[in-house]
């Protein structure tokens, strides 16, 4: 949940023009909301899979929101059961000391288990391991007891009955994870006939909804935009040895990203046009999935081969990042609006020239095609993104760097503006420049 913690790159206009507190936006509102409809379910238990608080800086506020919605959960006989994750290993523990409907599974990096019961009758085994310290390089897994392993359990029901892991961990993260590394292949043993993993750590929820569940619960609210799509609750039903699980989208903010093909438009009005058609789409698409969301954030992305000029689009790409929606009664805004169409050029005319163009015209094709060439290419970008990344005020091109696809993305956006500046300088047409980045 990360209590504590508050949505990125909201409008300054939100709260002075349409009357939305940031705070209506943050985990604690998501949290409250989560209360009231475990409550109006009647759940037997609500289980949190780590990162509950977020950090020290906001660690009473954070505190006092938390302990708020386990007493009013408590006052209805409802148990909470949770893990520790990186940054609340010492928020939850205490938590659990000071109320006895918390149960804190695995304390100080071992394994235990709680077994949740409905007027005496045991219902099913939740079992778990807690972050011992903020840093943890090893597969909890591999700390598991043998008789647990095997599925045999110290708890005072019987052995068979239907068990879920909770864990907050690092999934398929490699050996240089510093944050409980965990293969898919080990929450596969079938020894510990585990009906179902659910785990915290990565914001954006995966957690496959058929068969056996595992996967990613998702974070209760999306903090920035680089995490789209709904975001809340798991509401999970056993019934007949299986799991029915509905996500509750309750996250007060939600964030998405659309693509918008400018492939005709030559001008700054039509580009305006597609922009706001896009946002119009969205508010259509998704009405019938807002459950508590006030507020969604958009980032648009232009593509296509755009024959307007760049300070046209540049116009277009100003007026769009003012552009407000209000499809029953949820606001709408952009975000951040990118700009990754291209002039009408043909790469394989101007890769035949040997000119600066020419070699960027056929580094394009290369990104585009190539095989080696390309894996060449993002080799050589990798390690410099990873130089510049390894400074504080860049930090945030650690995302960037996560993957070879992302590498190329960014090479093949930066290639093409590179390519419409140096068309330009051949040119000598100012309108034919696109700003921002230059291939070094």
């Amino acid at each position: 949940m990360h209590l504590g913690r508050r949505p990125s790159r909201l409008p300054q206009r939100l709260e002075g023009m349409h009357g939305i507190s940031p705070s209506a936006l943050e985990p604690r509102a998501a949290w409250r909301t989560t209360v009231d409809r475990a409550i109006a379910a009647k759940v037997d238990a609500v289980l949190l899979a780590g990162d509950v608080v977020d950090s020290k800086n906001h660690f009473m506020e954070a505190y006092g929101a938390l302990l708020e919605g386990v007493q009013r959960l408590k006052r209805h006989d409802i148990d909470v059961i949770c893990v520790a994750g990186n940054h609340d290993v010492e928020a939850l523990p205490r938590l659990a000391q000071e109320l006895d409907n918390v149960h804190l599974l695995g304390p100080g990096g071992t394994w235990s288990s709680f077994v949740v019961r409905r007027e005496g009758t045991a219902l099913v085994r939740v079992i778990g391991w807690s972050f011992p310290r903020k840093h943890v390089e090893s597969n909890p897994l591999d700390a598991m007891p043998a008789a647990m392993t095997a599925g045999r359990y110290e708890d005072d029901a019987p052995d068979d009955l239907c068990t879920v892991g909770l864990l907050h961990c690092d999934l398929d993260a490699g050996a240089g994870s510093r944050y409980a590394p965990v293969t898919r292949a080990s929450l596969s043993n079938r020894a510990l006939e585990i009906s179902a993993w659910f785990l915290g750590h990565v914001h954006v929820p995966s957690i496959q909804t058929s068969g056996r569940p595992v996967g990613y619960l998702g974070s209760l609210v999306g903090l920035d935009a680089g995490e789209c799509g709904p975001h809340g609750p798991w509401l999970a039903k056993l019934g007949a040895g299986t799991w029915e699980l509905e996500q509750l989208p309750l996250s007060p903010i939600r964030w998405e990203a659309r693509d918008v093909n400018v492939e005709r438009c030559a001008d700054a009005e039509s580009i305006g046009s597609a922009m706001g058609q896009a946002l119009q789409s969205l508010g259509e698409e998704l009405e019938s999935q807002m459950d508590g969301t006030r507020v969604v954030g958009v980032r648009l992305r232009l593509v296509g081969t755009c024959p307007a000029p760049s300070e046209l689009i540049r116009l277009a790409i100003q007026q769009a990042e003012e552009l407000e929606l209000f499809p029953a009664e949820v606001y709408y805004f952009v975000d951040k609006v990118t700009d990754e169409s291209r002039l009408p050029i043909d790469l394989q005319s101007l890769a035949q020239q040997k000119d600066p163009a020419g070699l960027m015209a056929r580094r394009l094709l290369d990104l585009e095609e190539g095989e080696e060439a390309c894996a060449r290419l993002v080799t050589v970008a990798r390690g410099r993104l990873e130089s510049v990344a390894a400074h504080g005020n860049f930090s945030h091109l650690d995302r960037a760097c996560s993957s070879d696809e992302e590498v190329r993305q960014i090479l093949m956006r930066v290639a093409r503006r590179a390519l419409d500046e140096l068309l330009a300088q051949k040119t000598s047409s100012p309108s034919l420049v696109r700003d921002e980045e230059v291939l070094a």
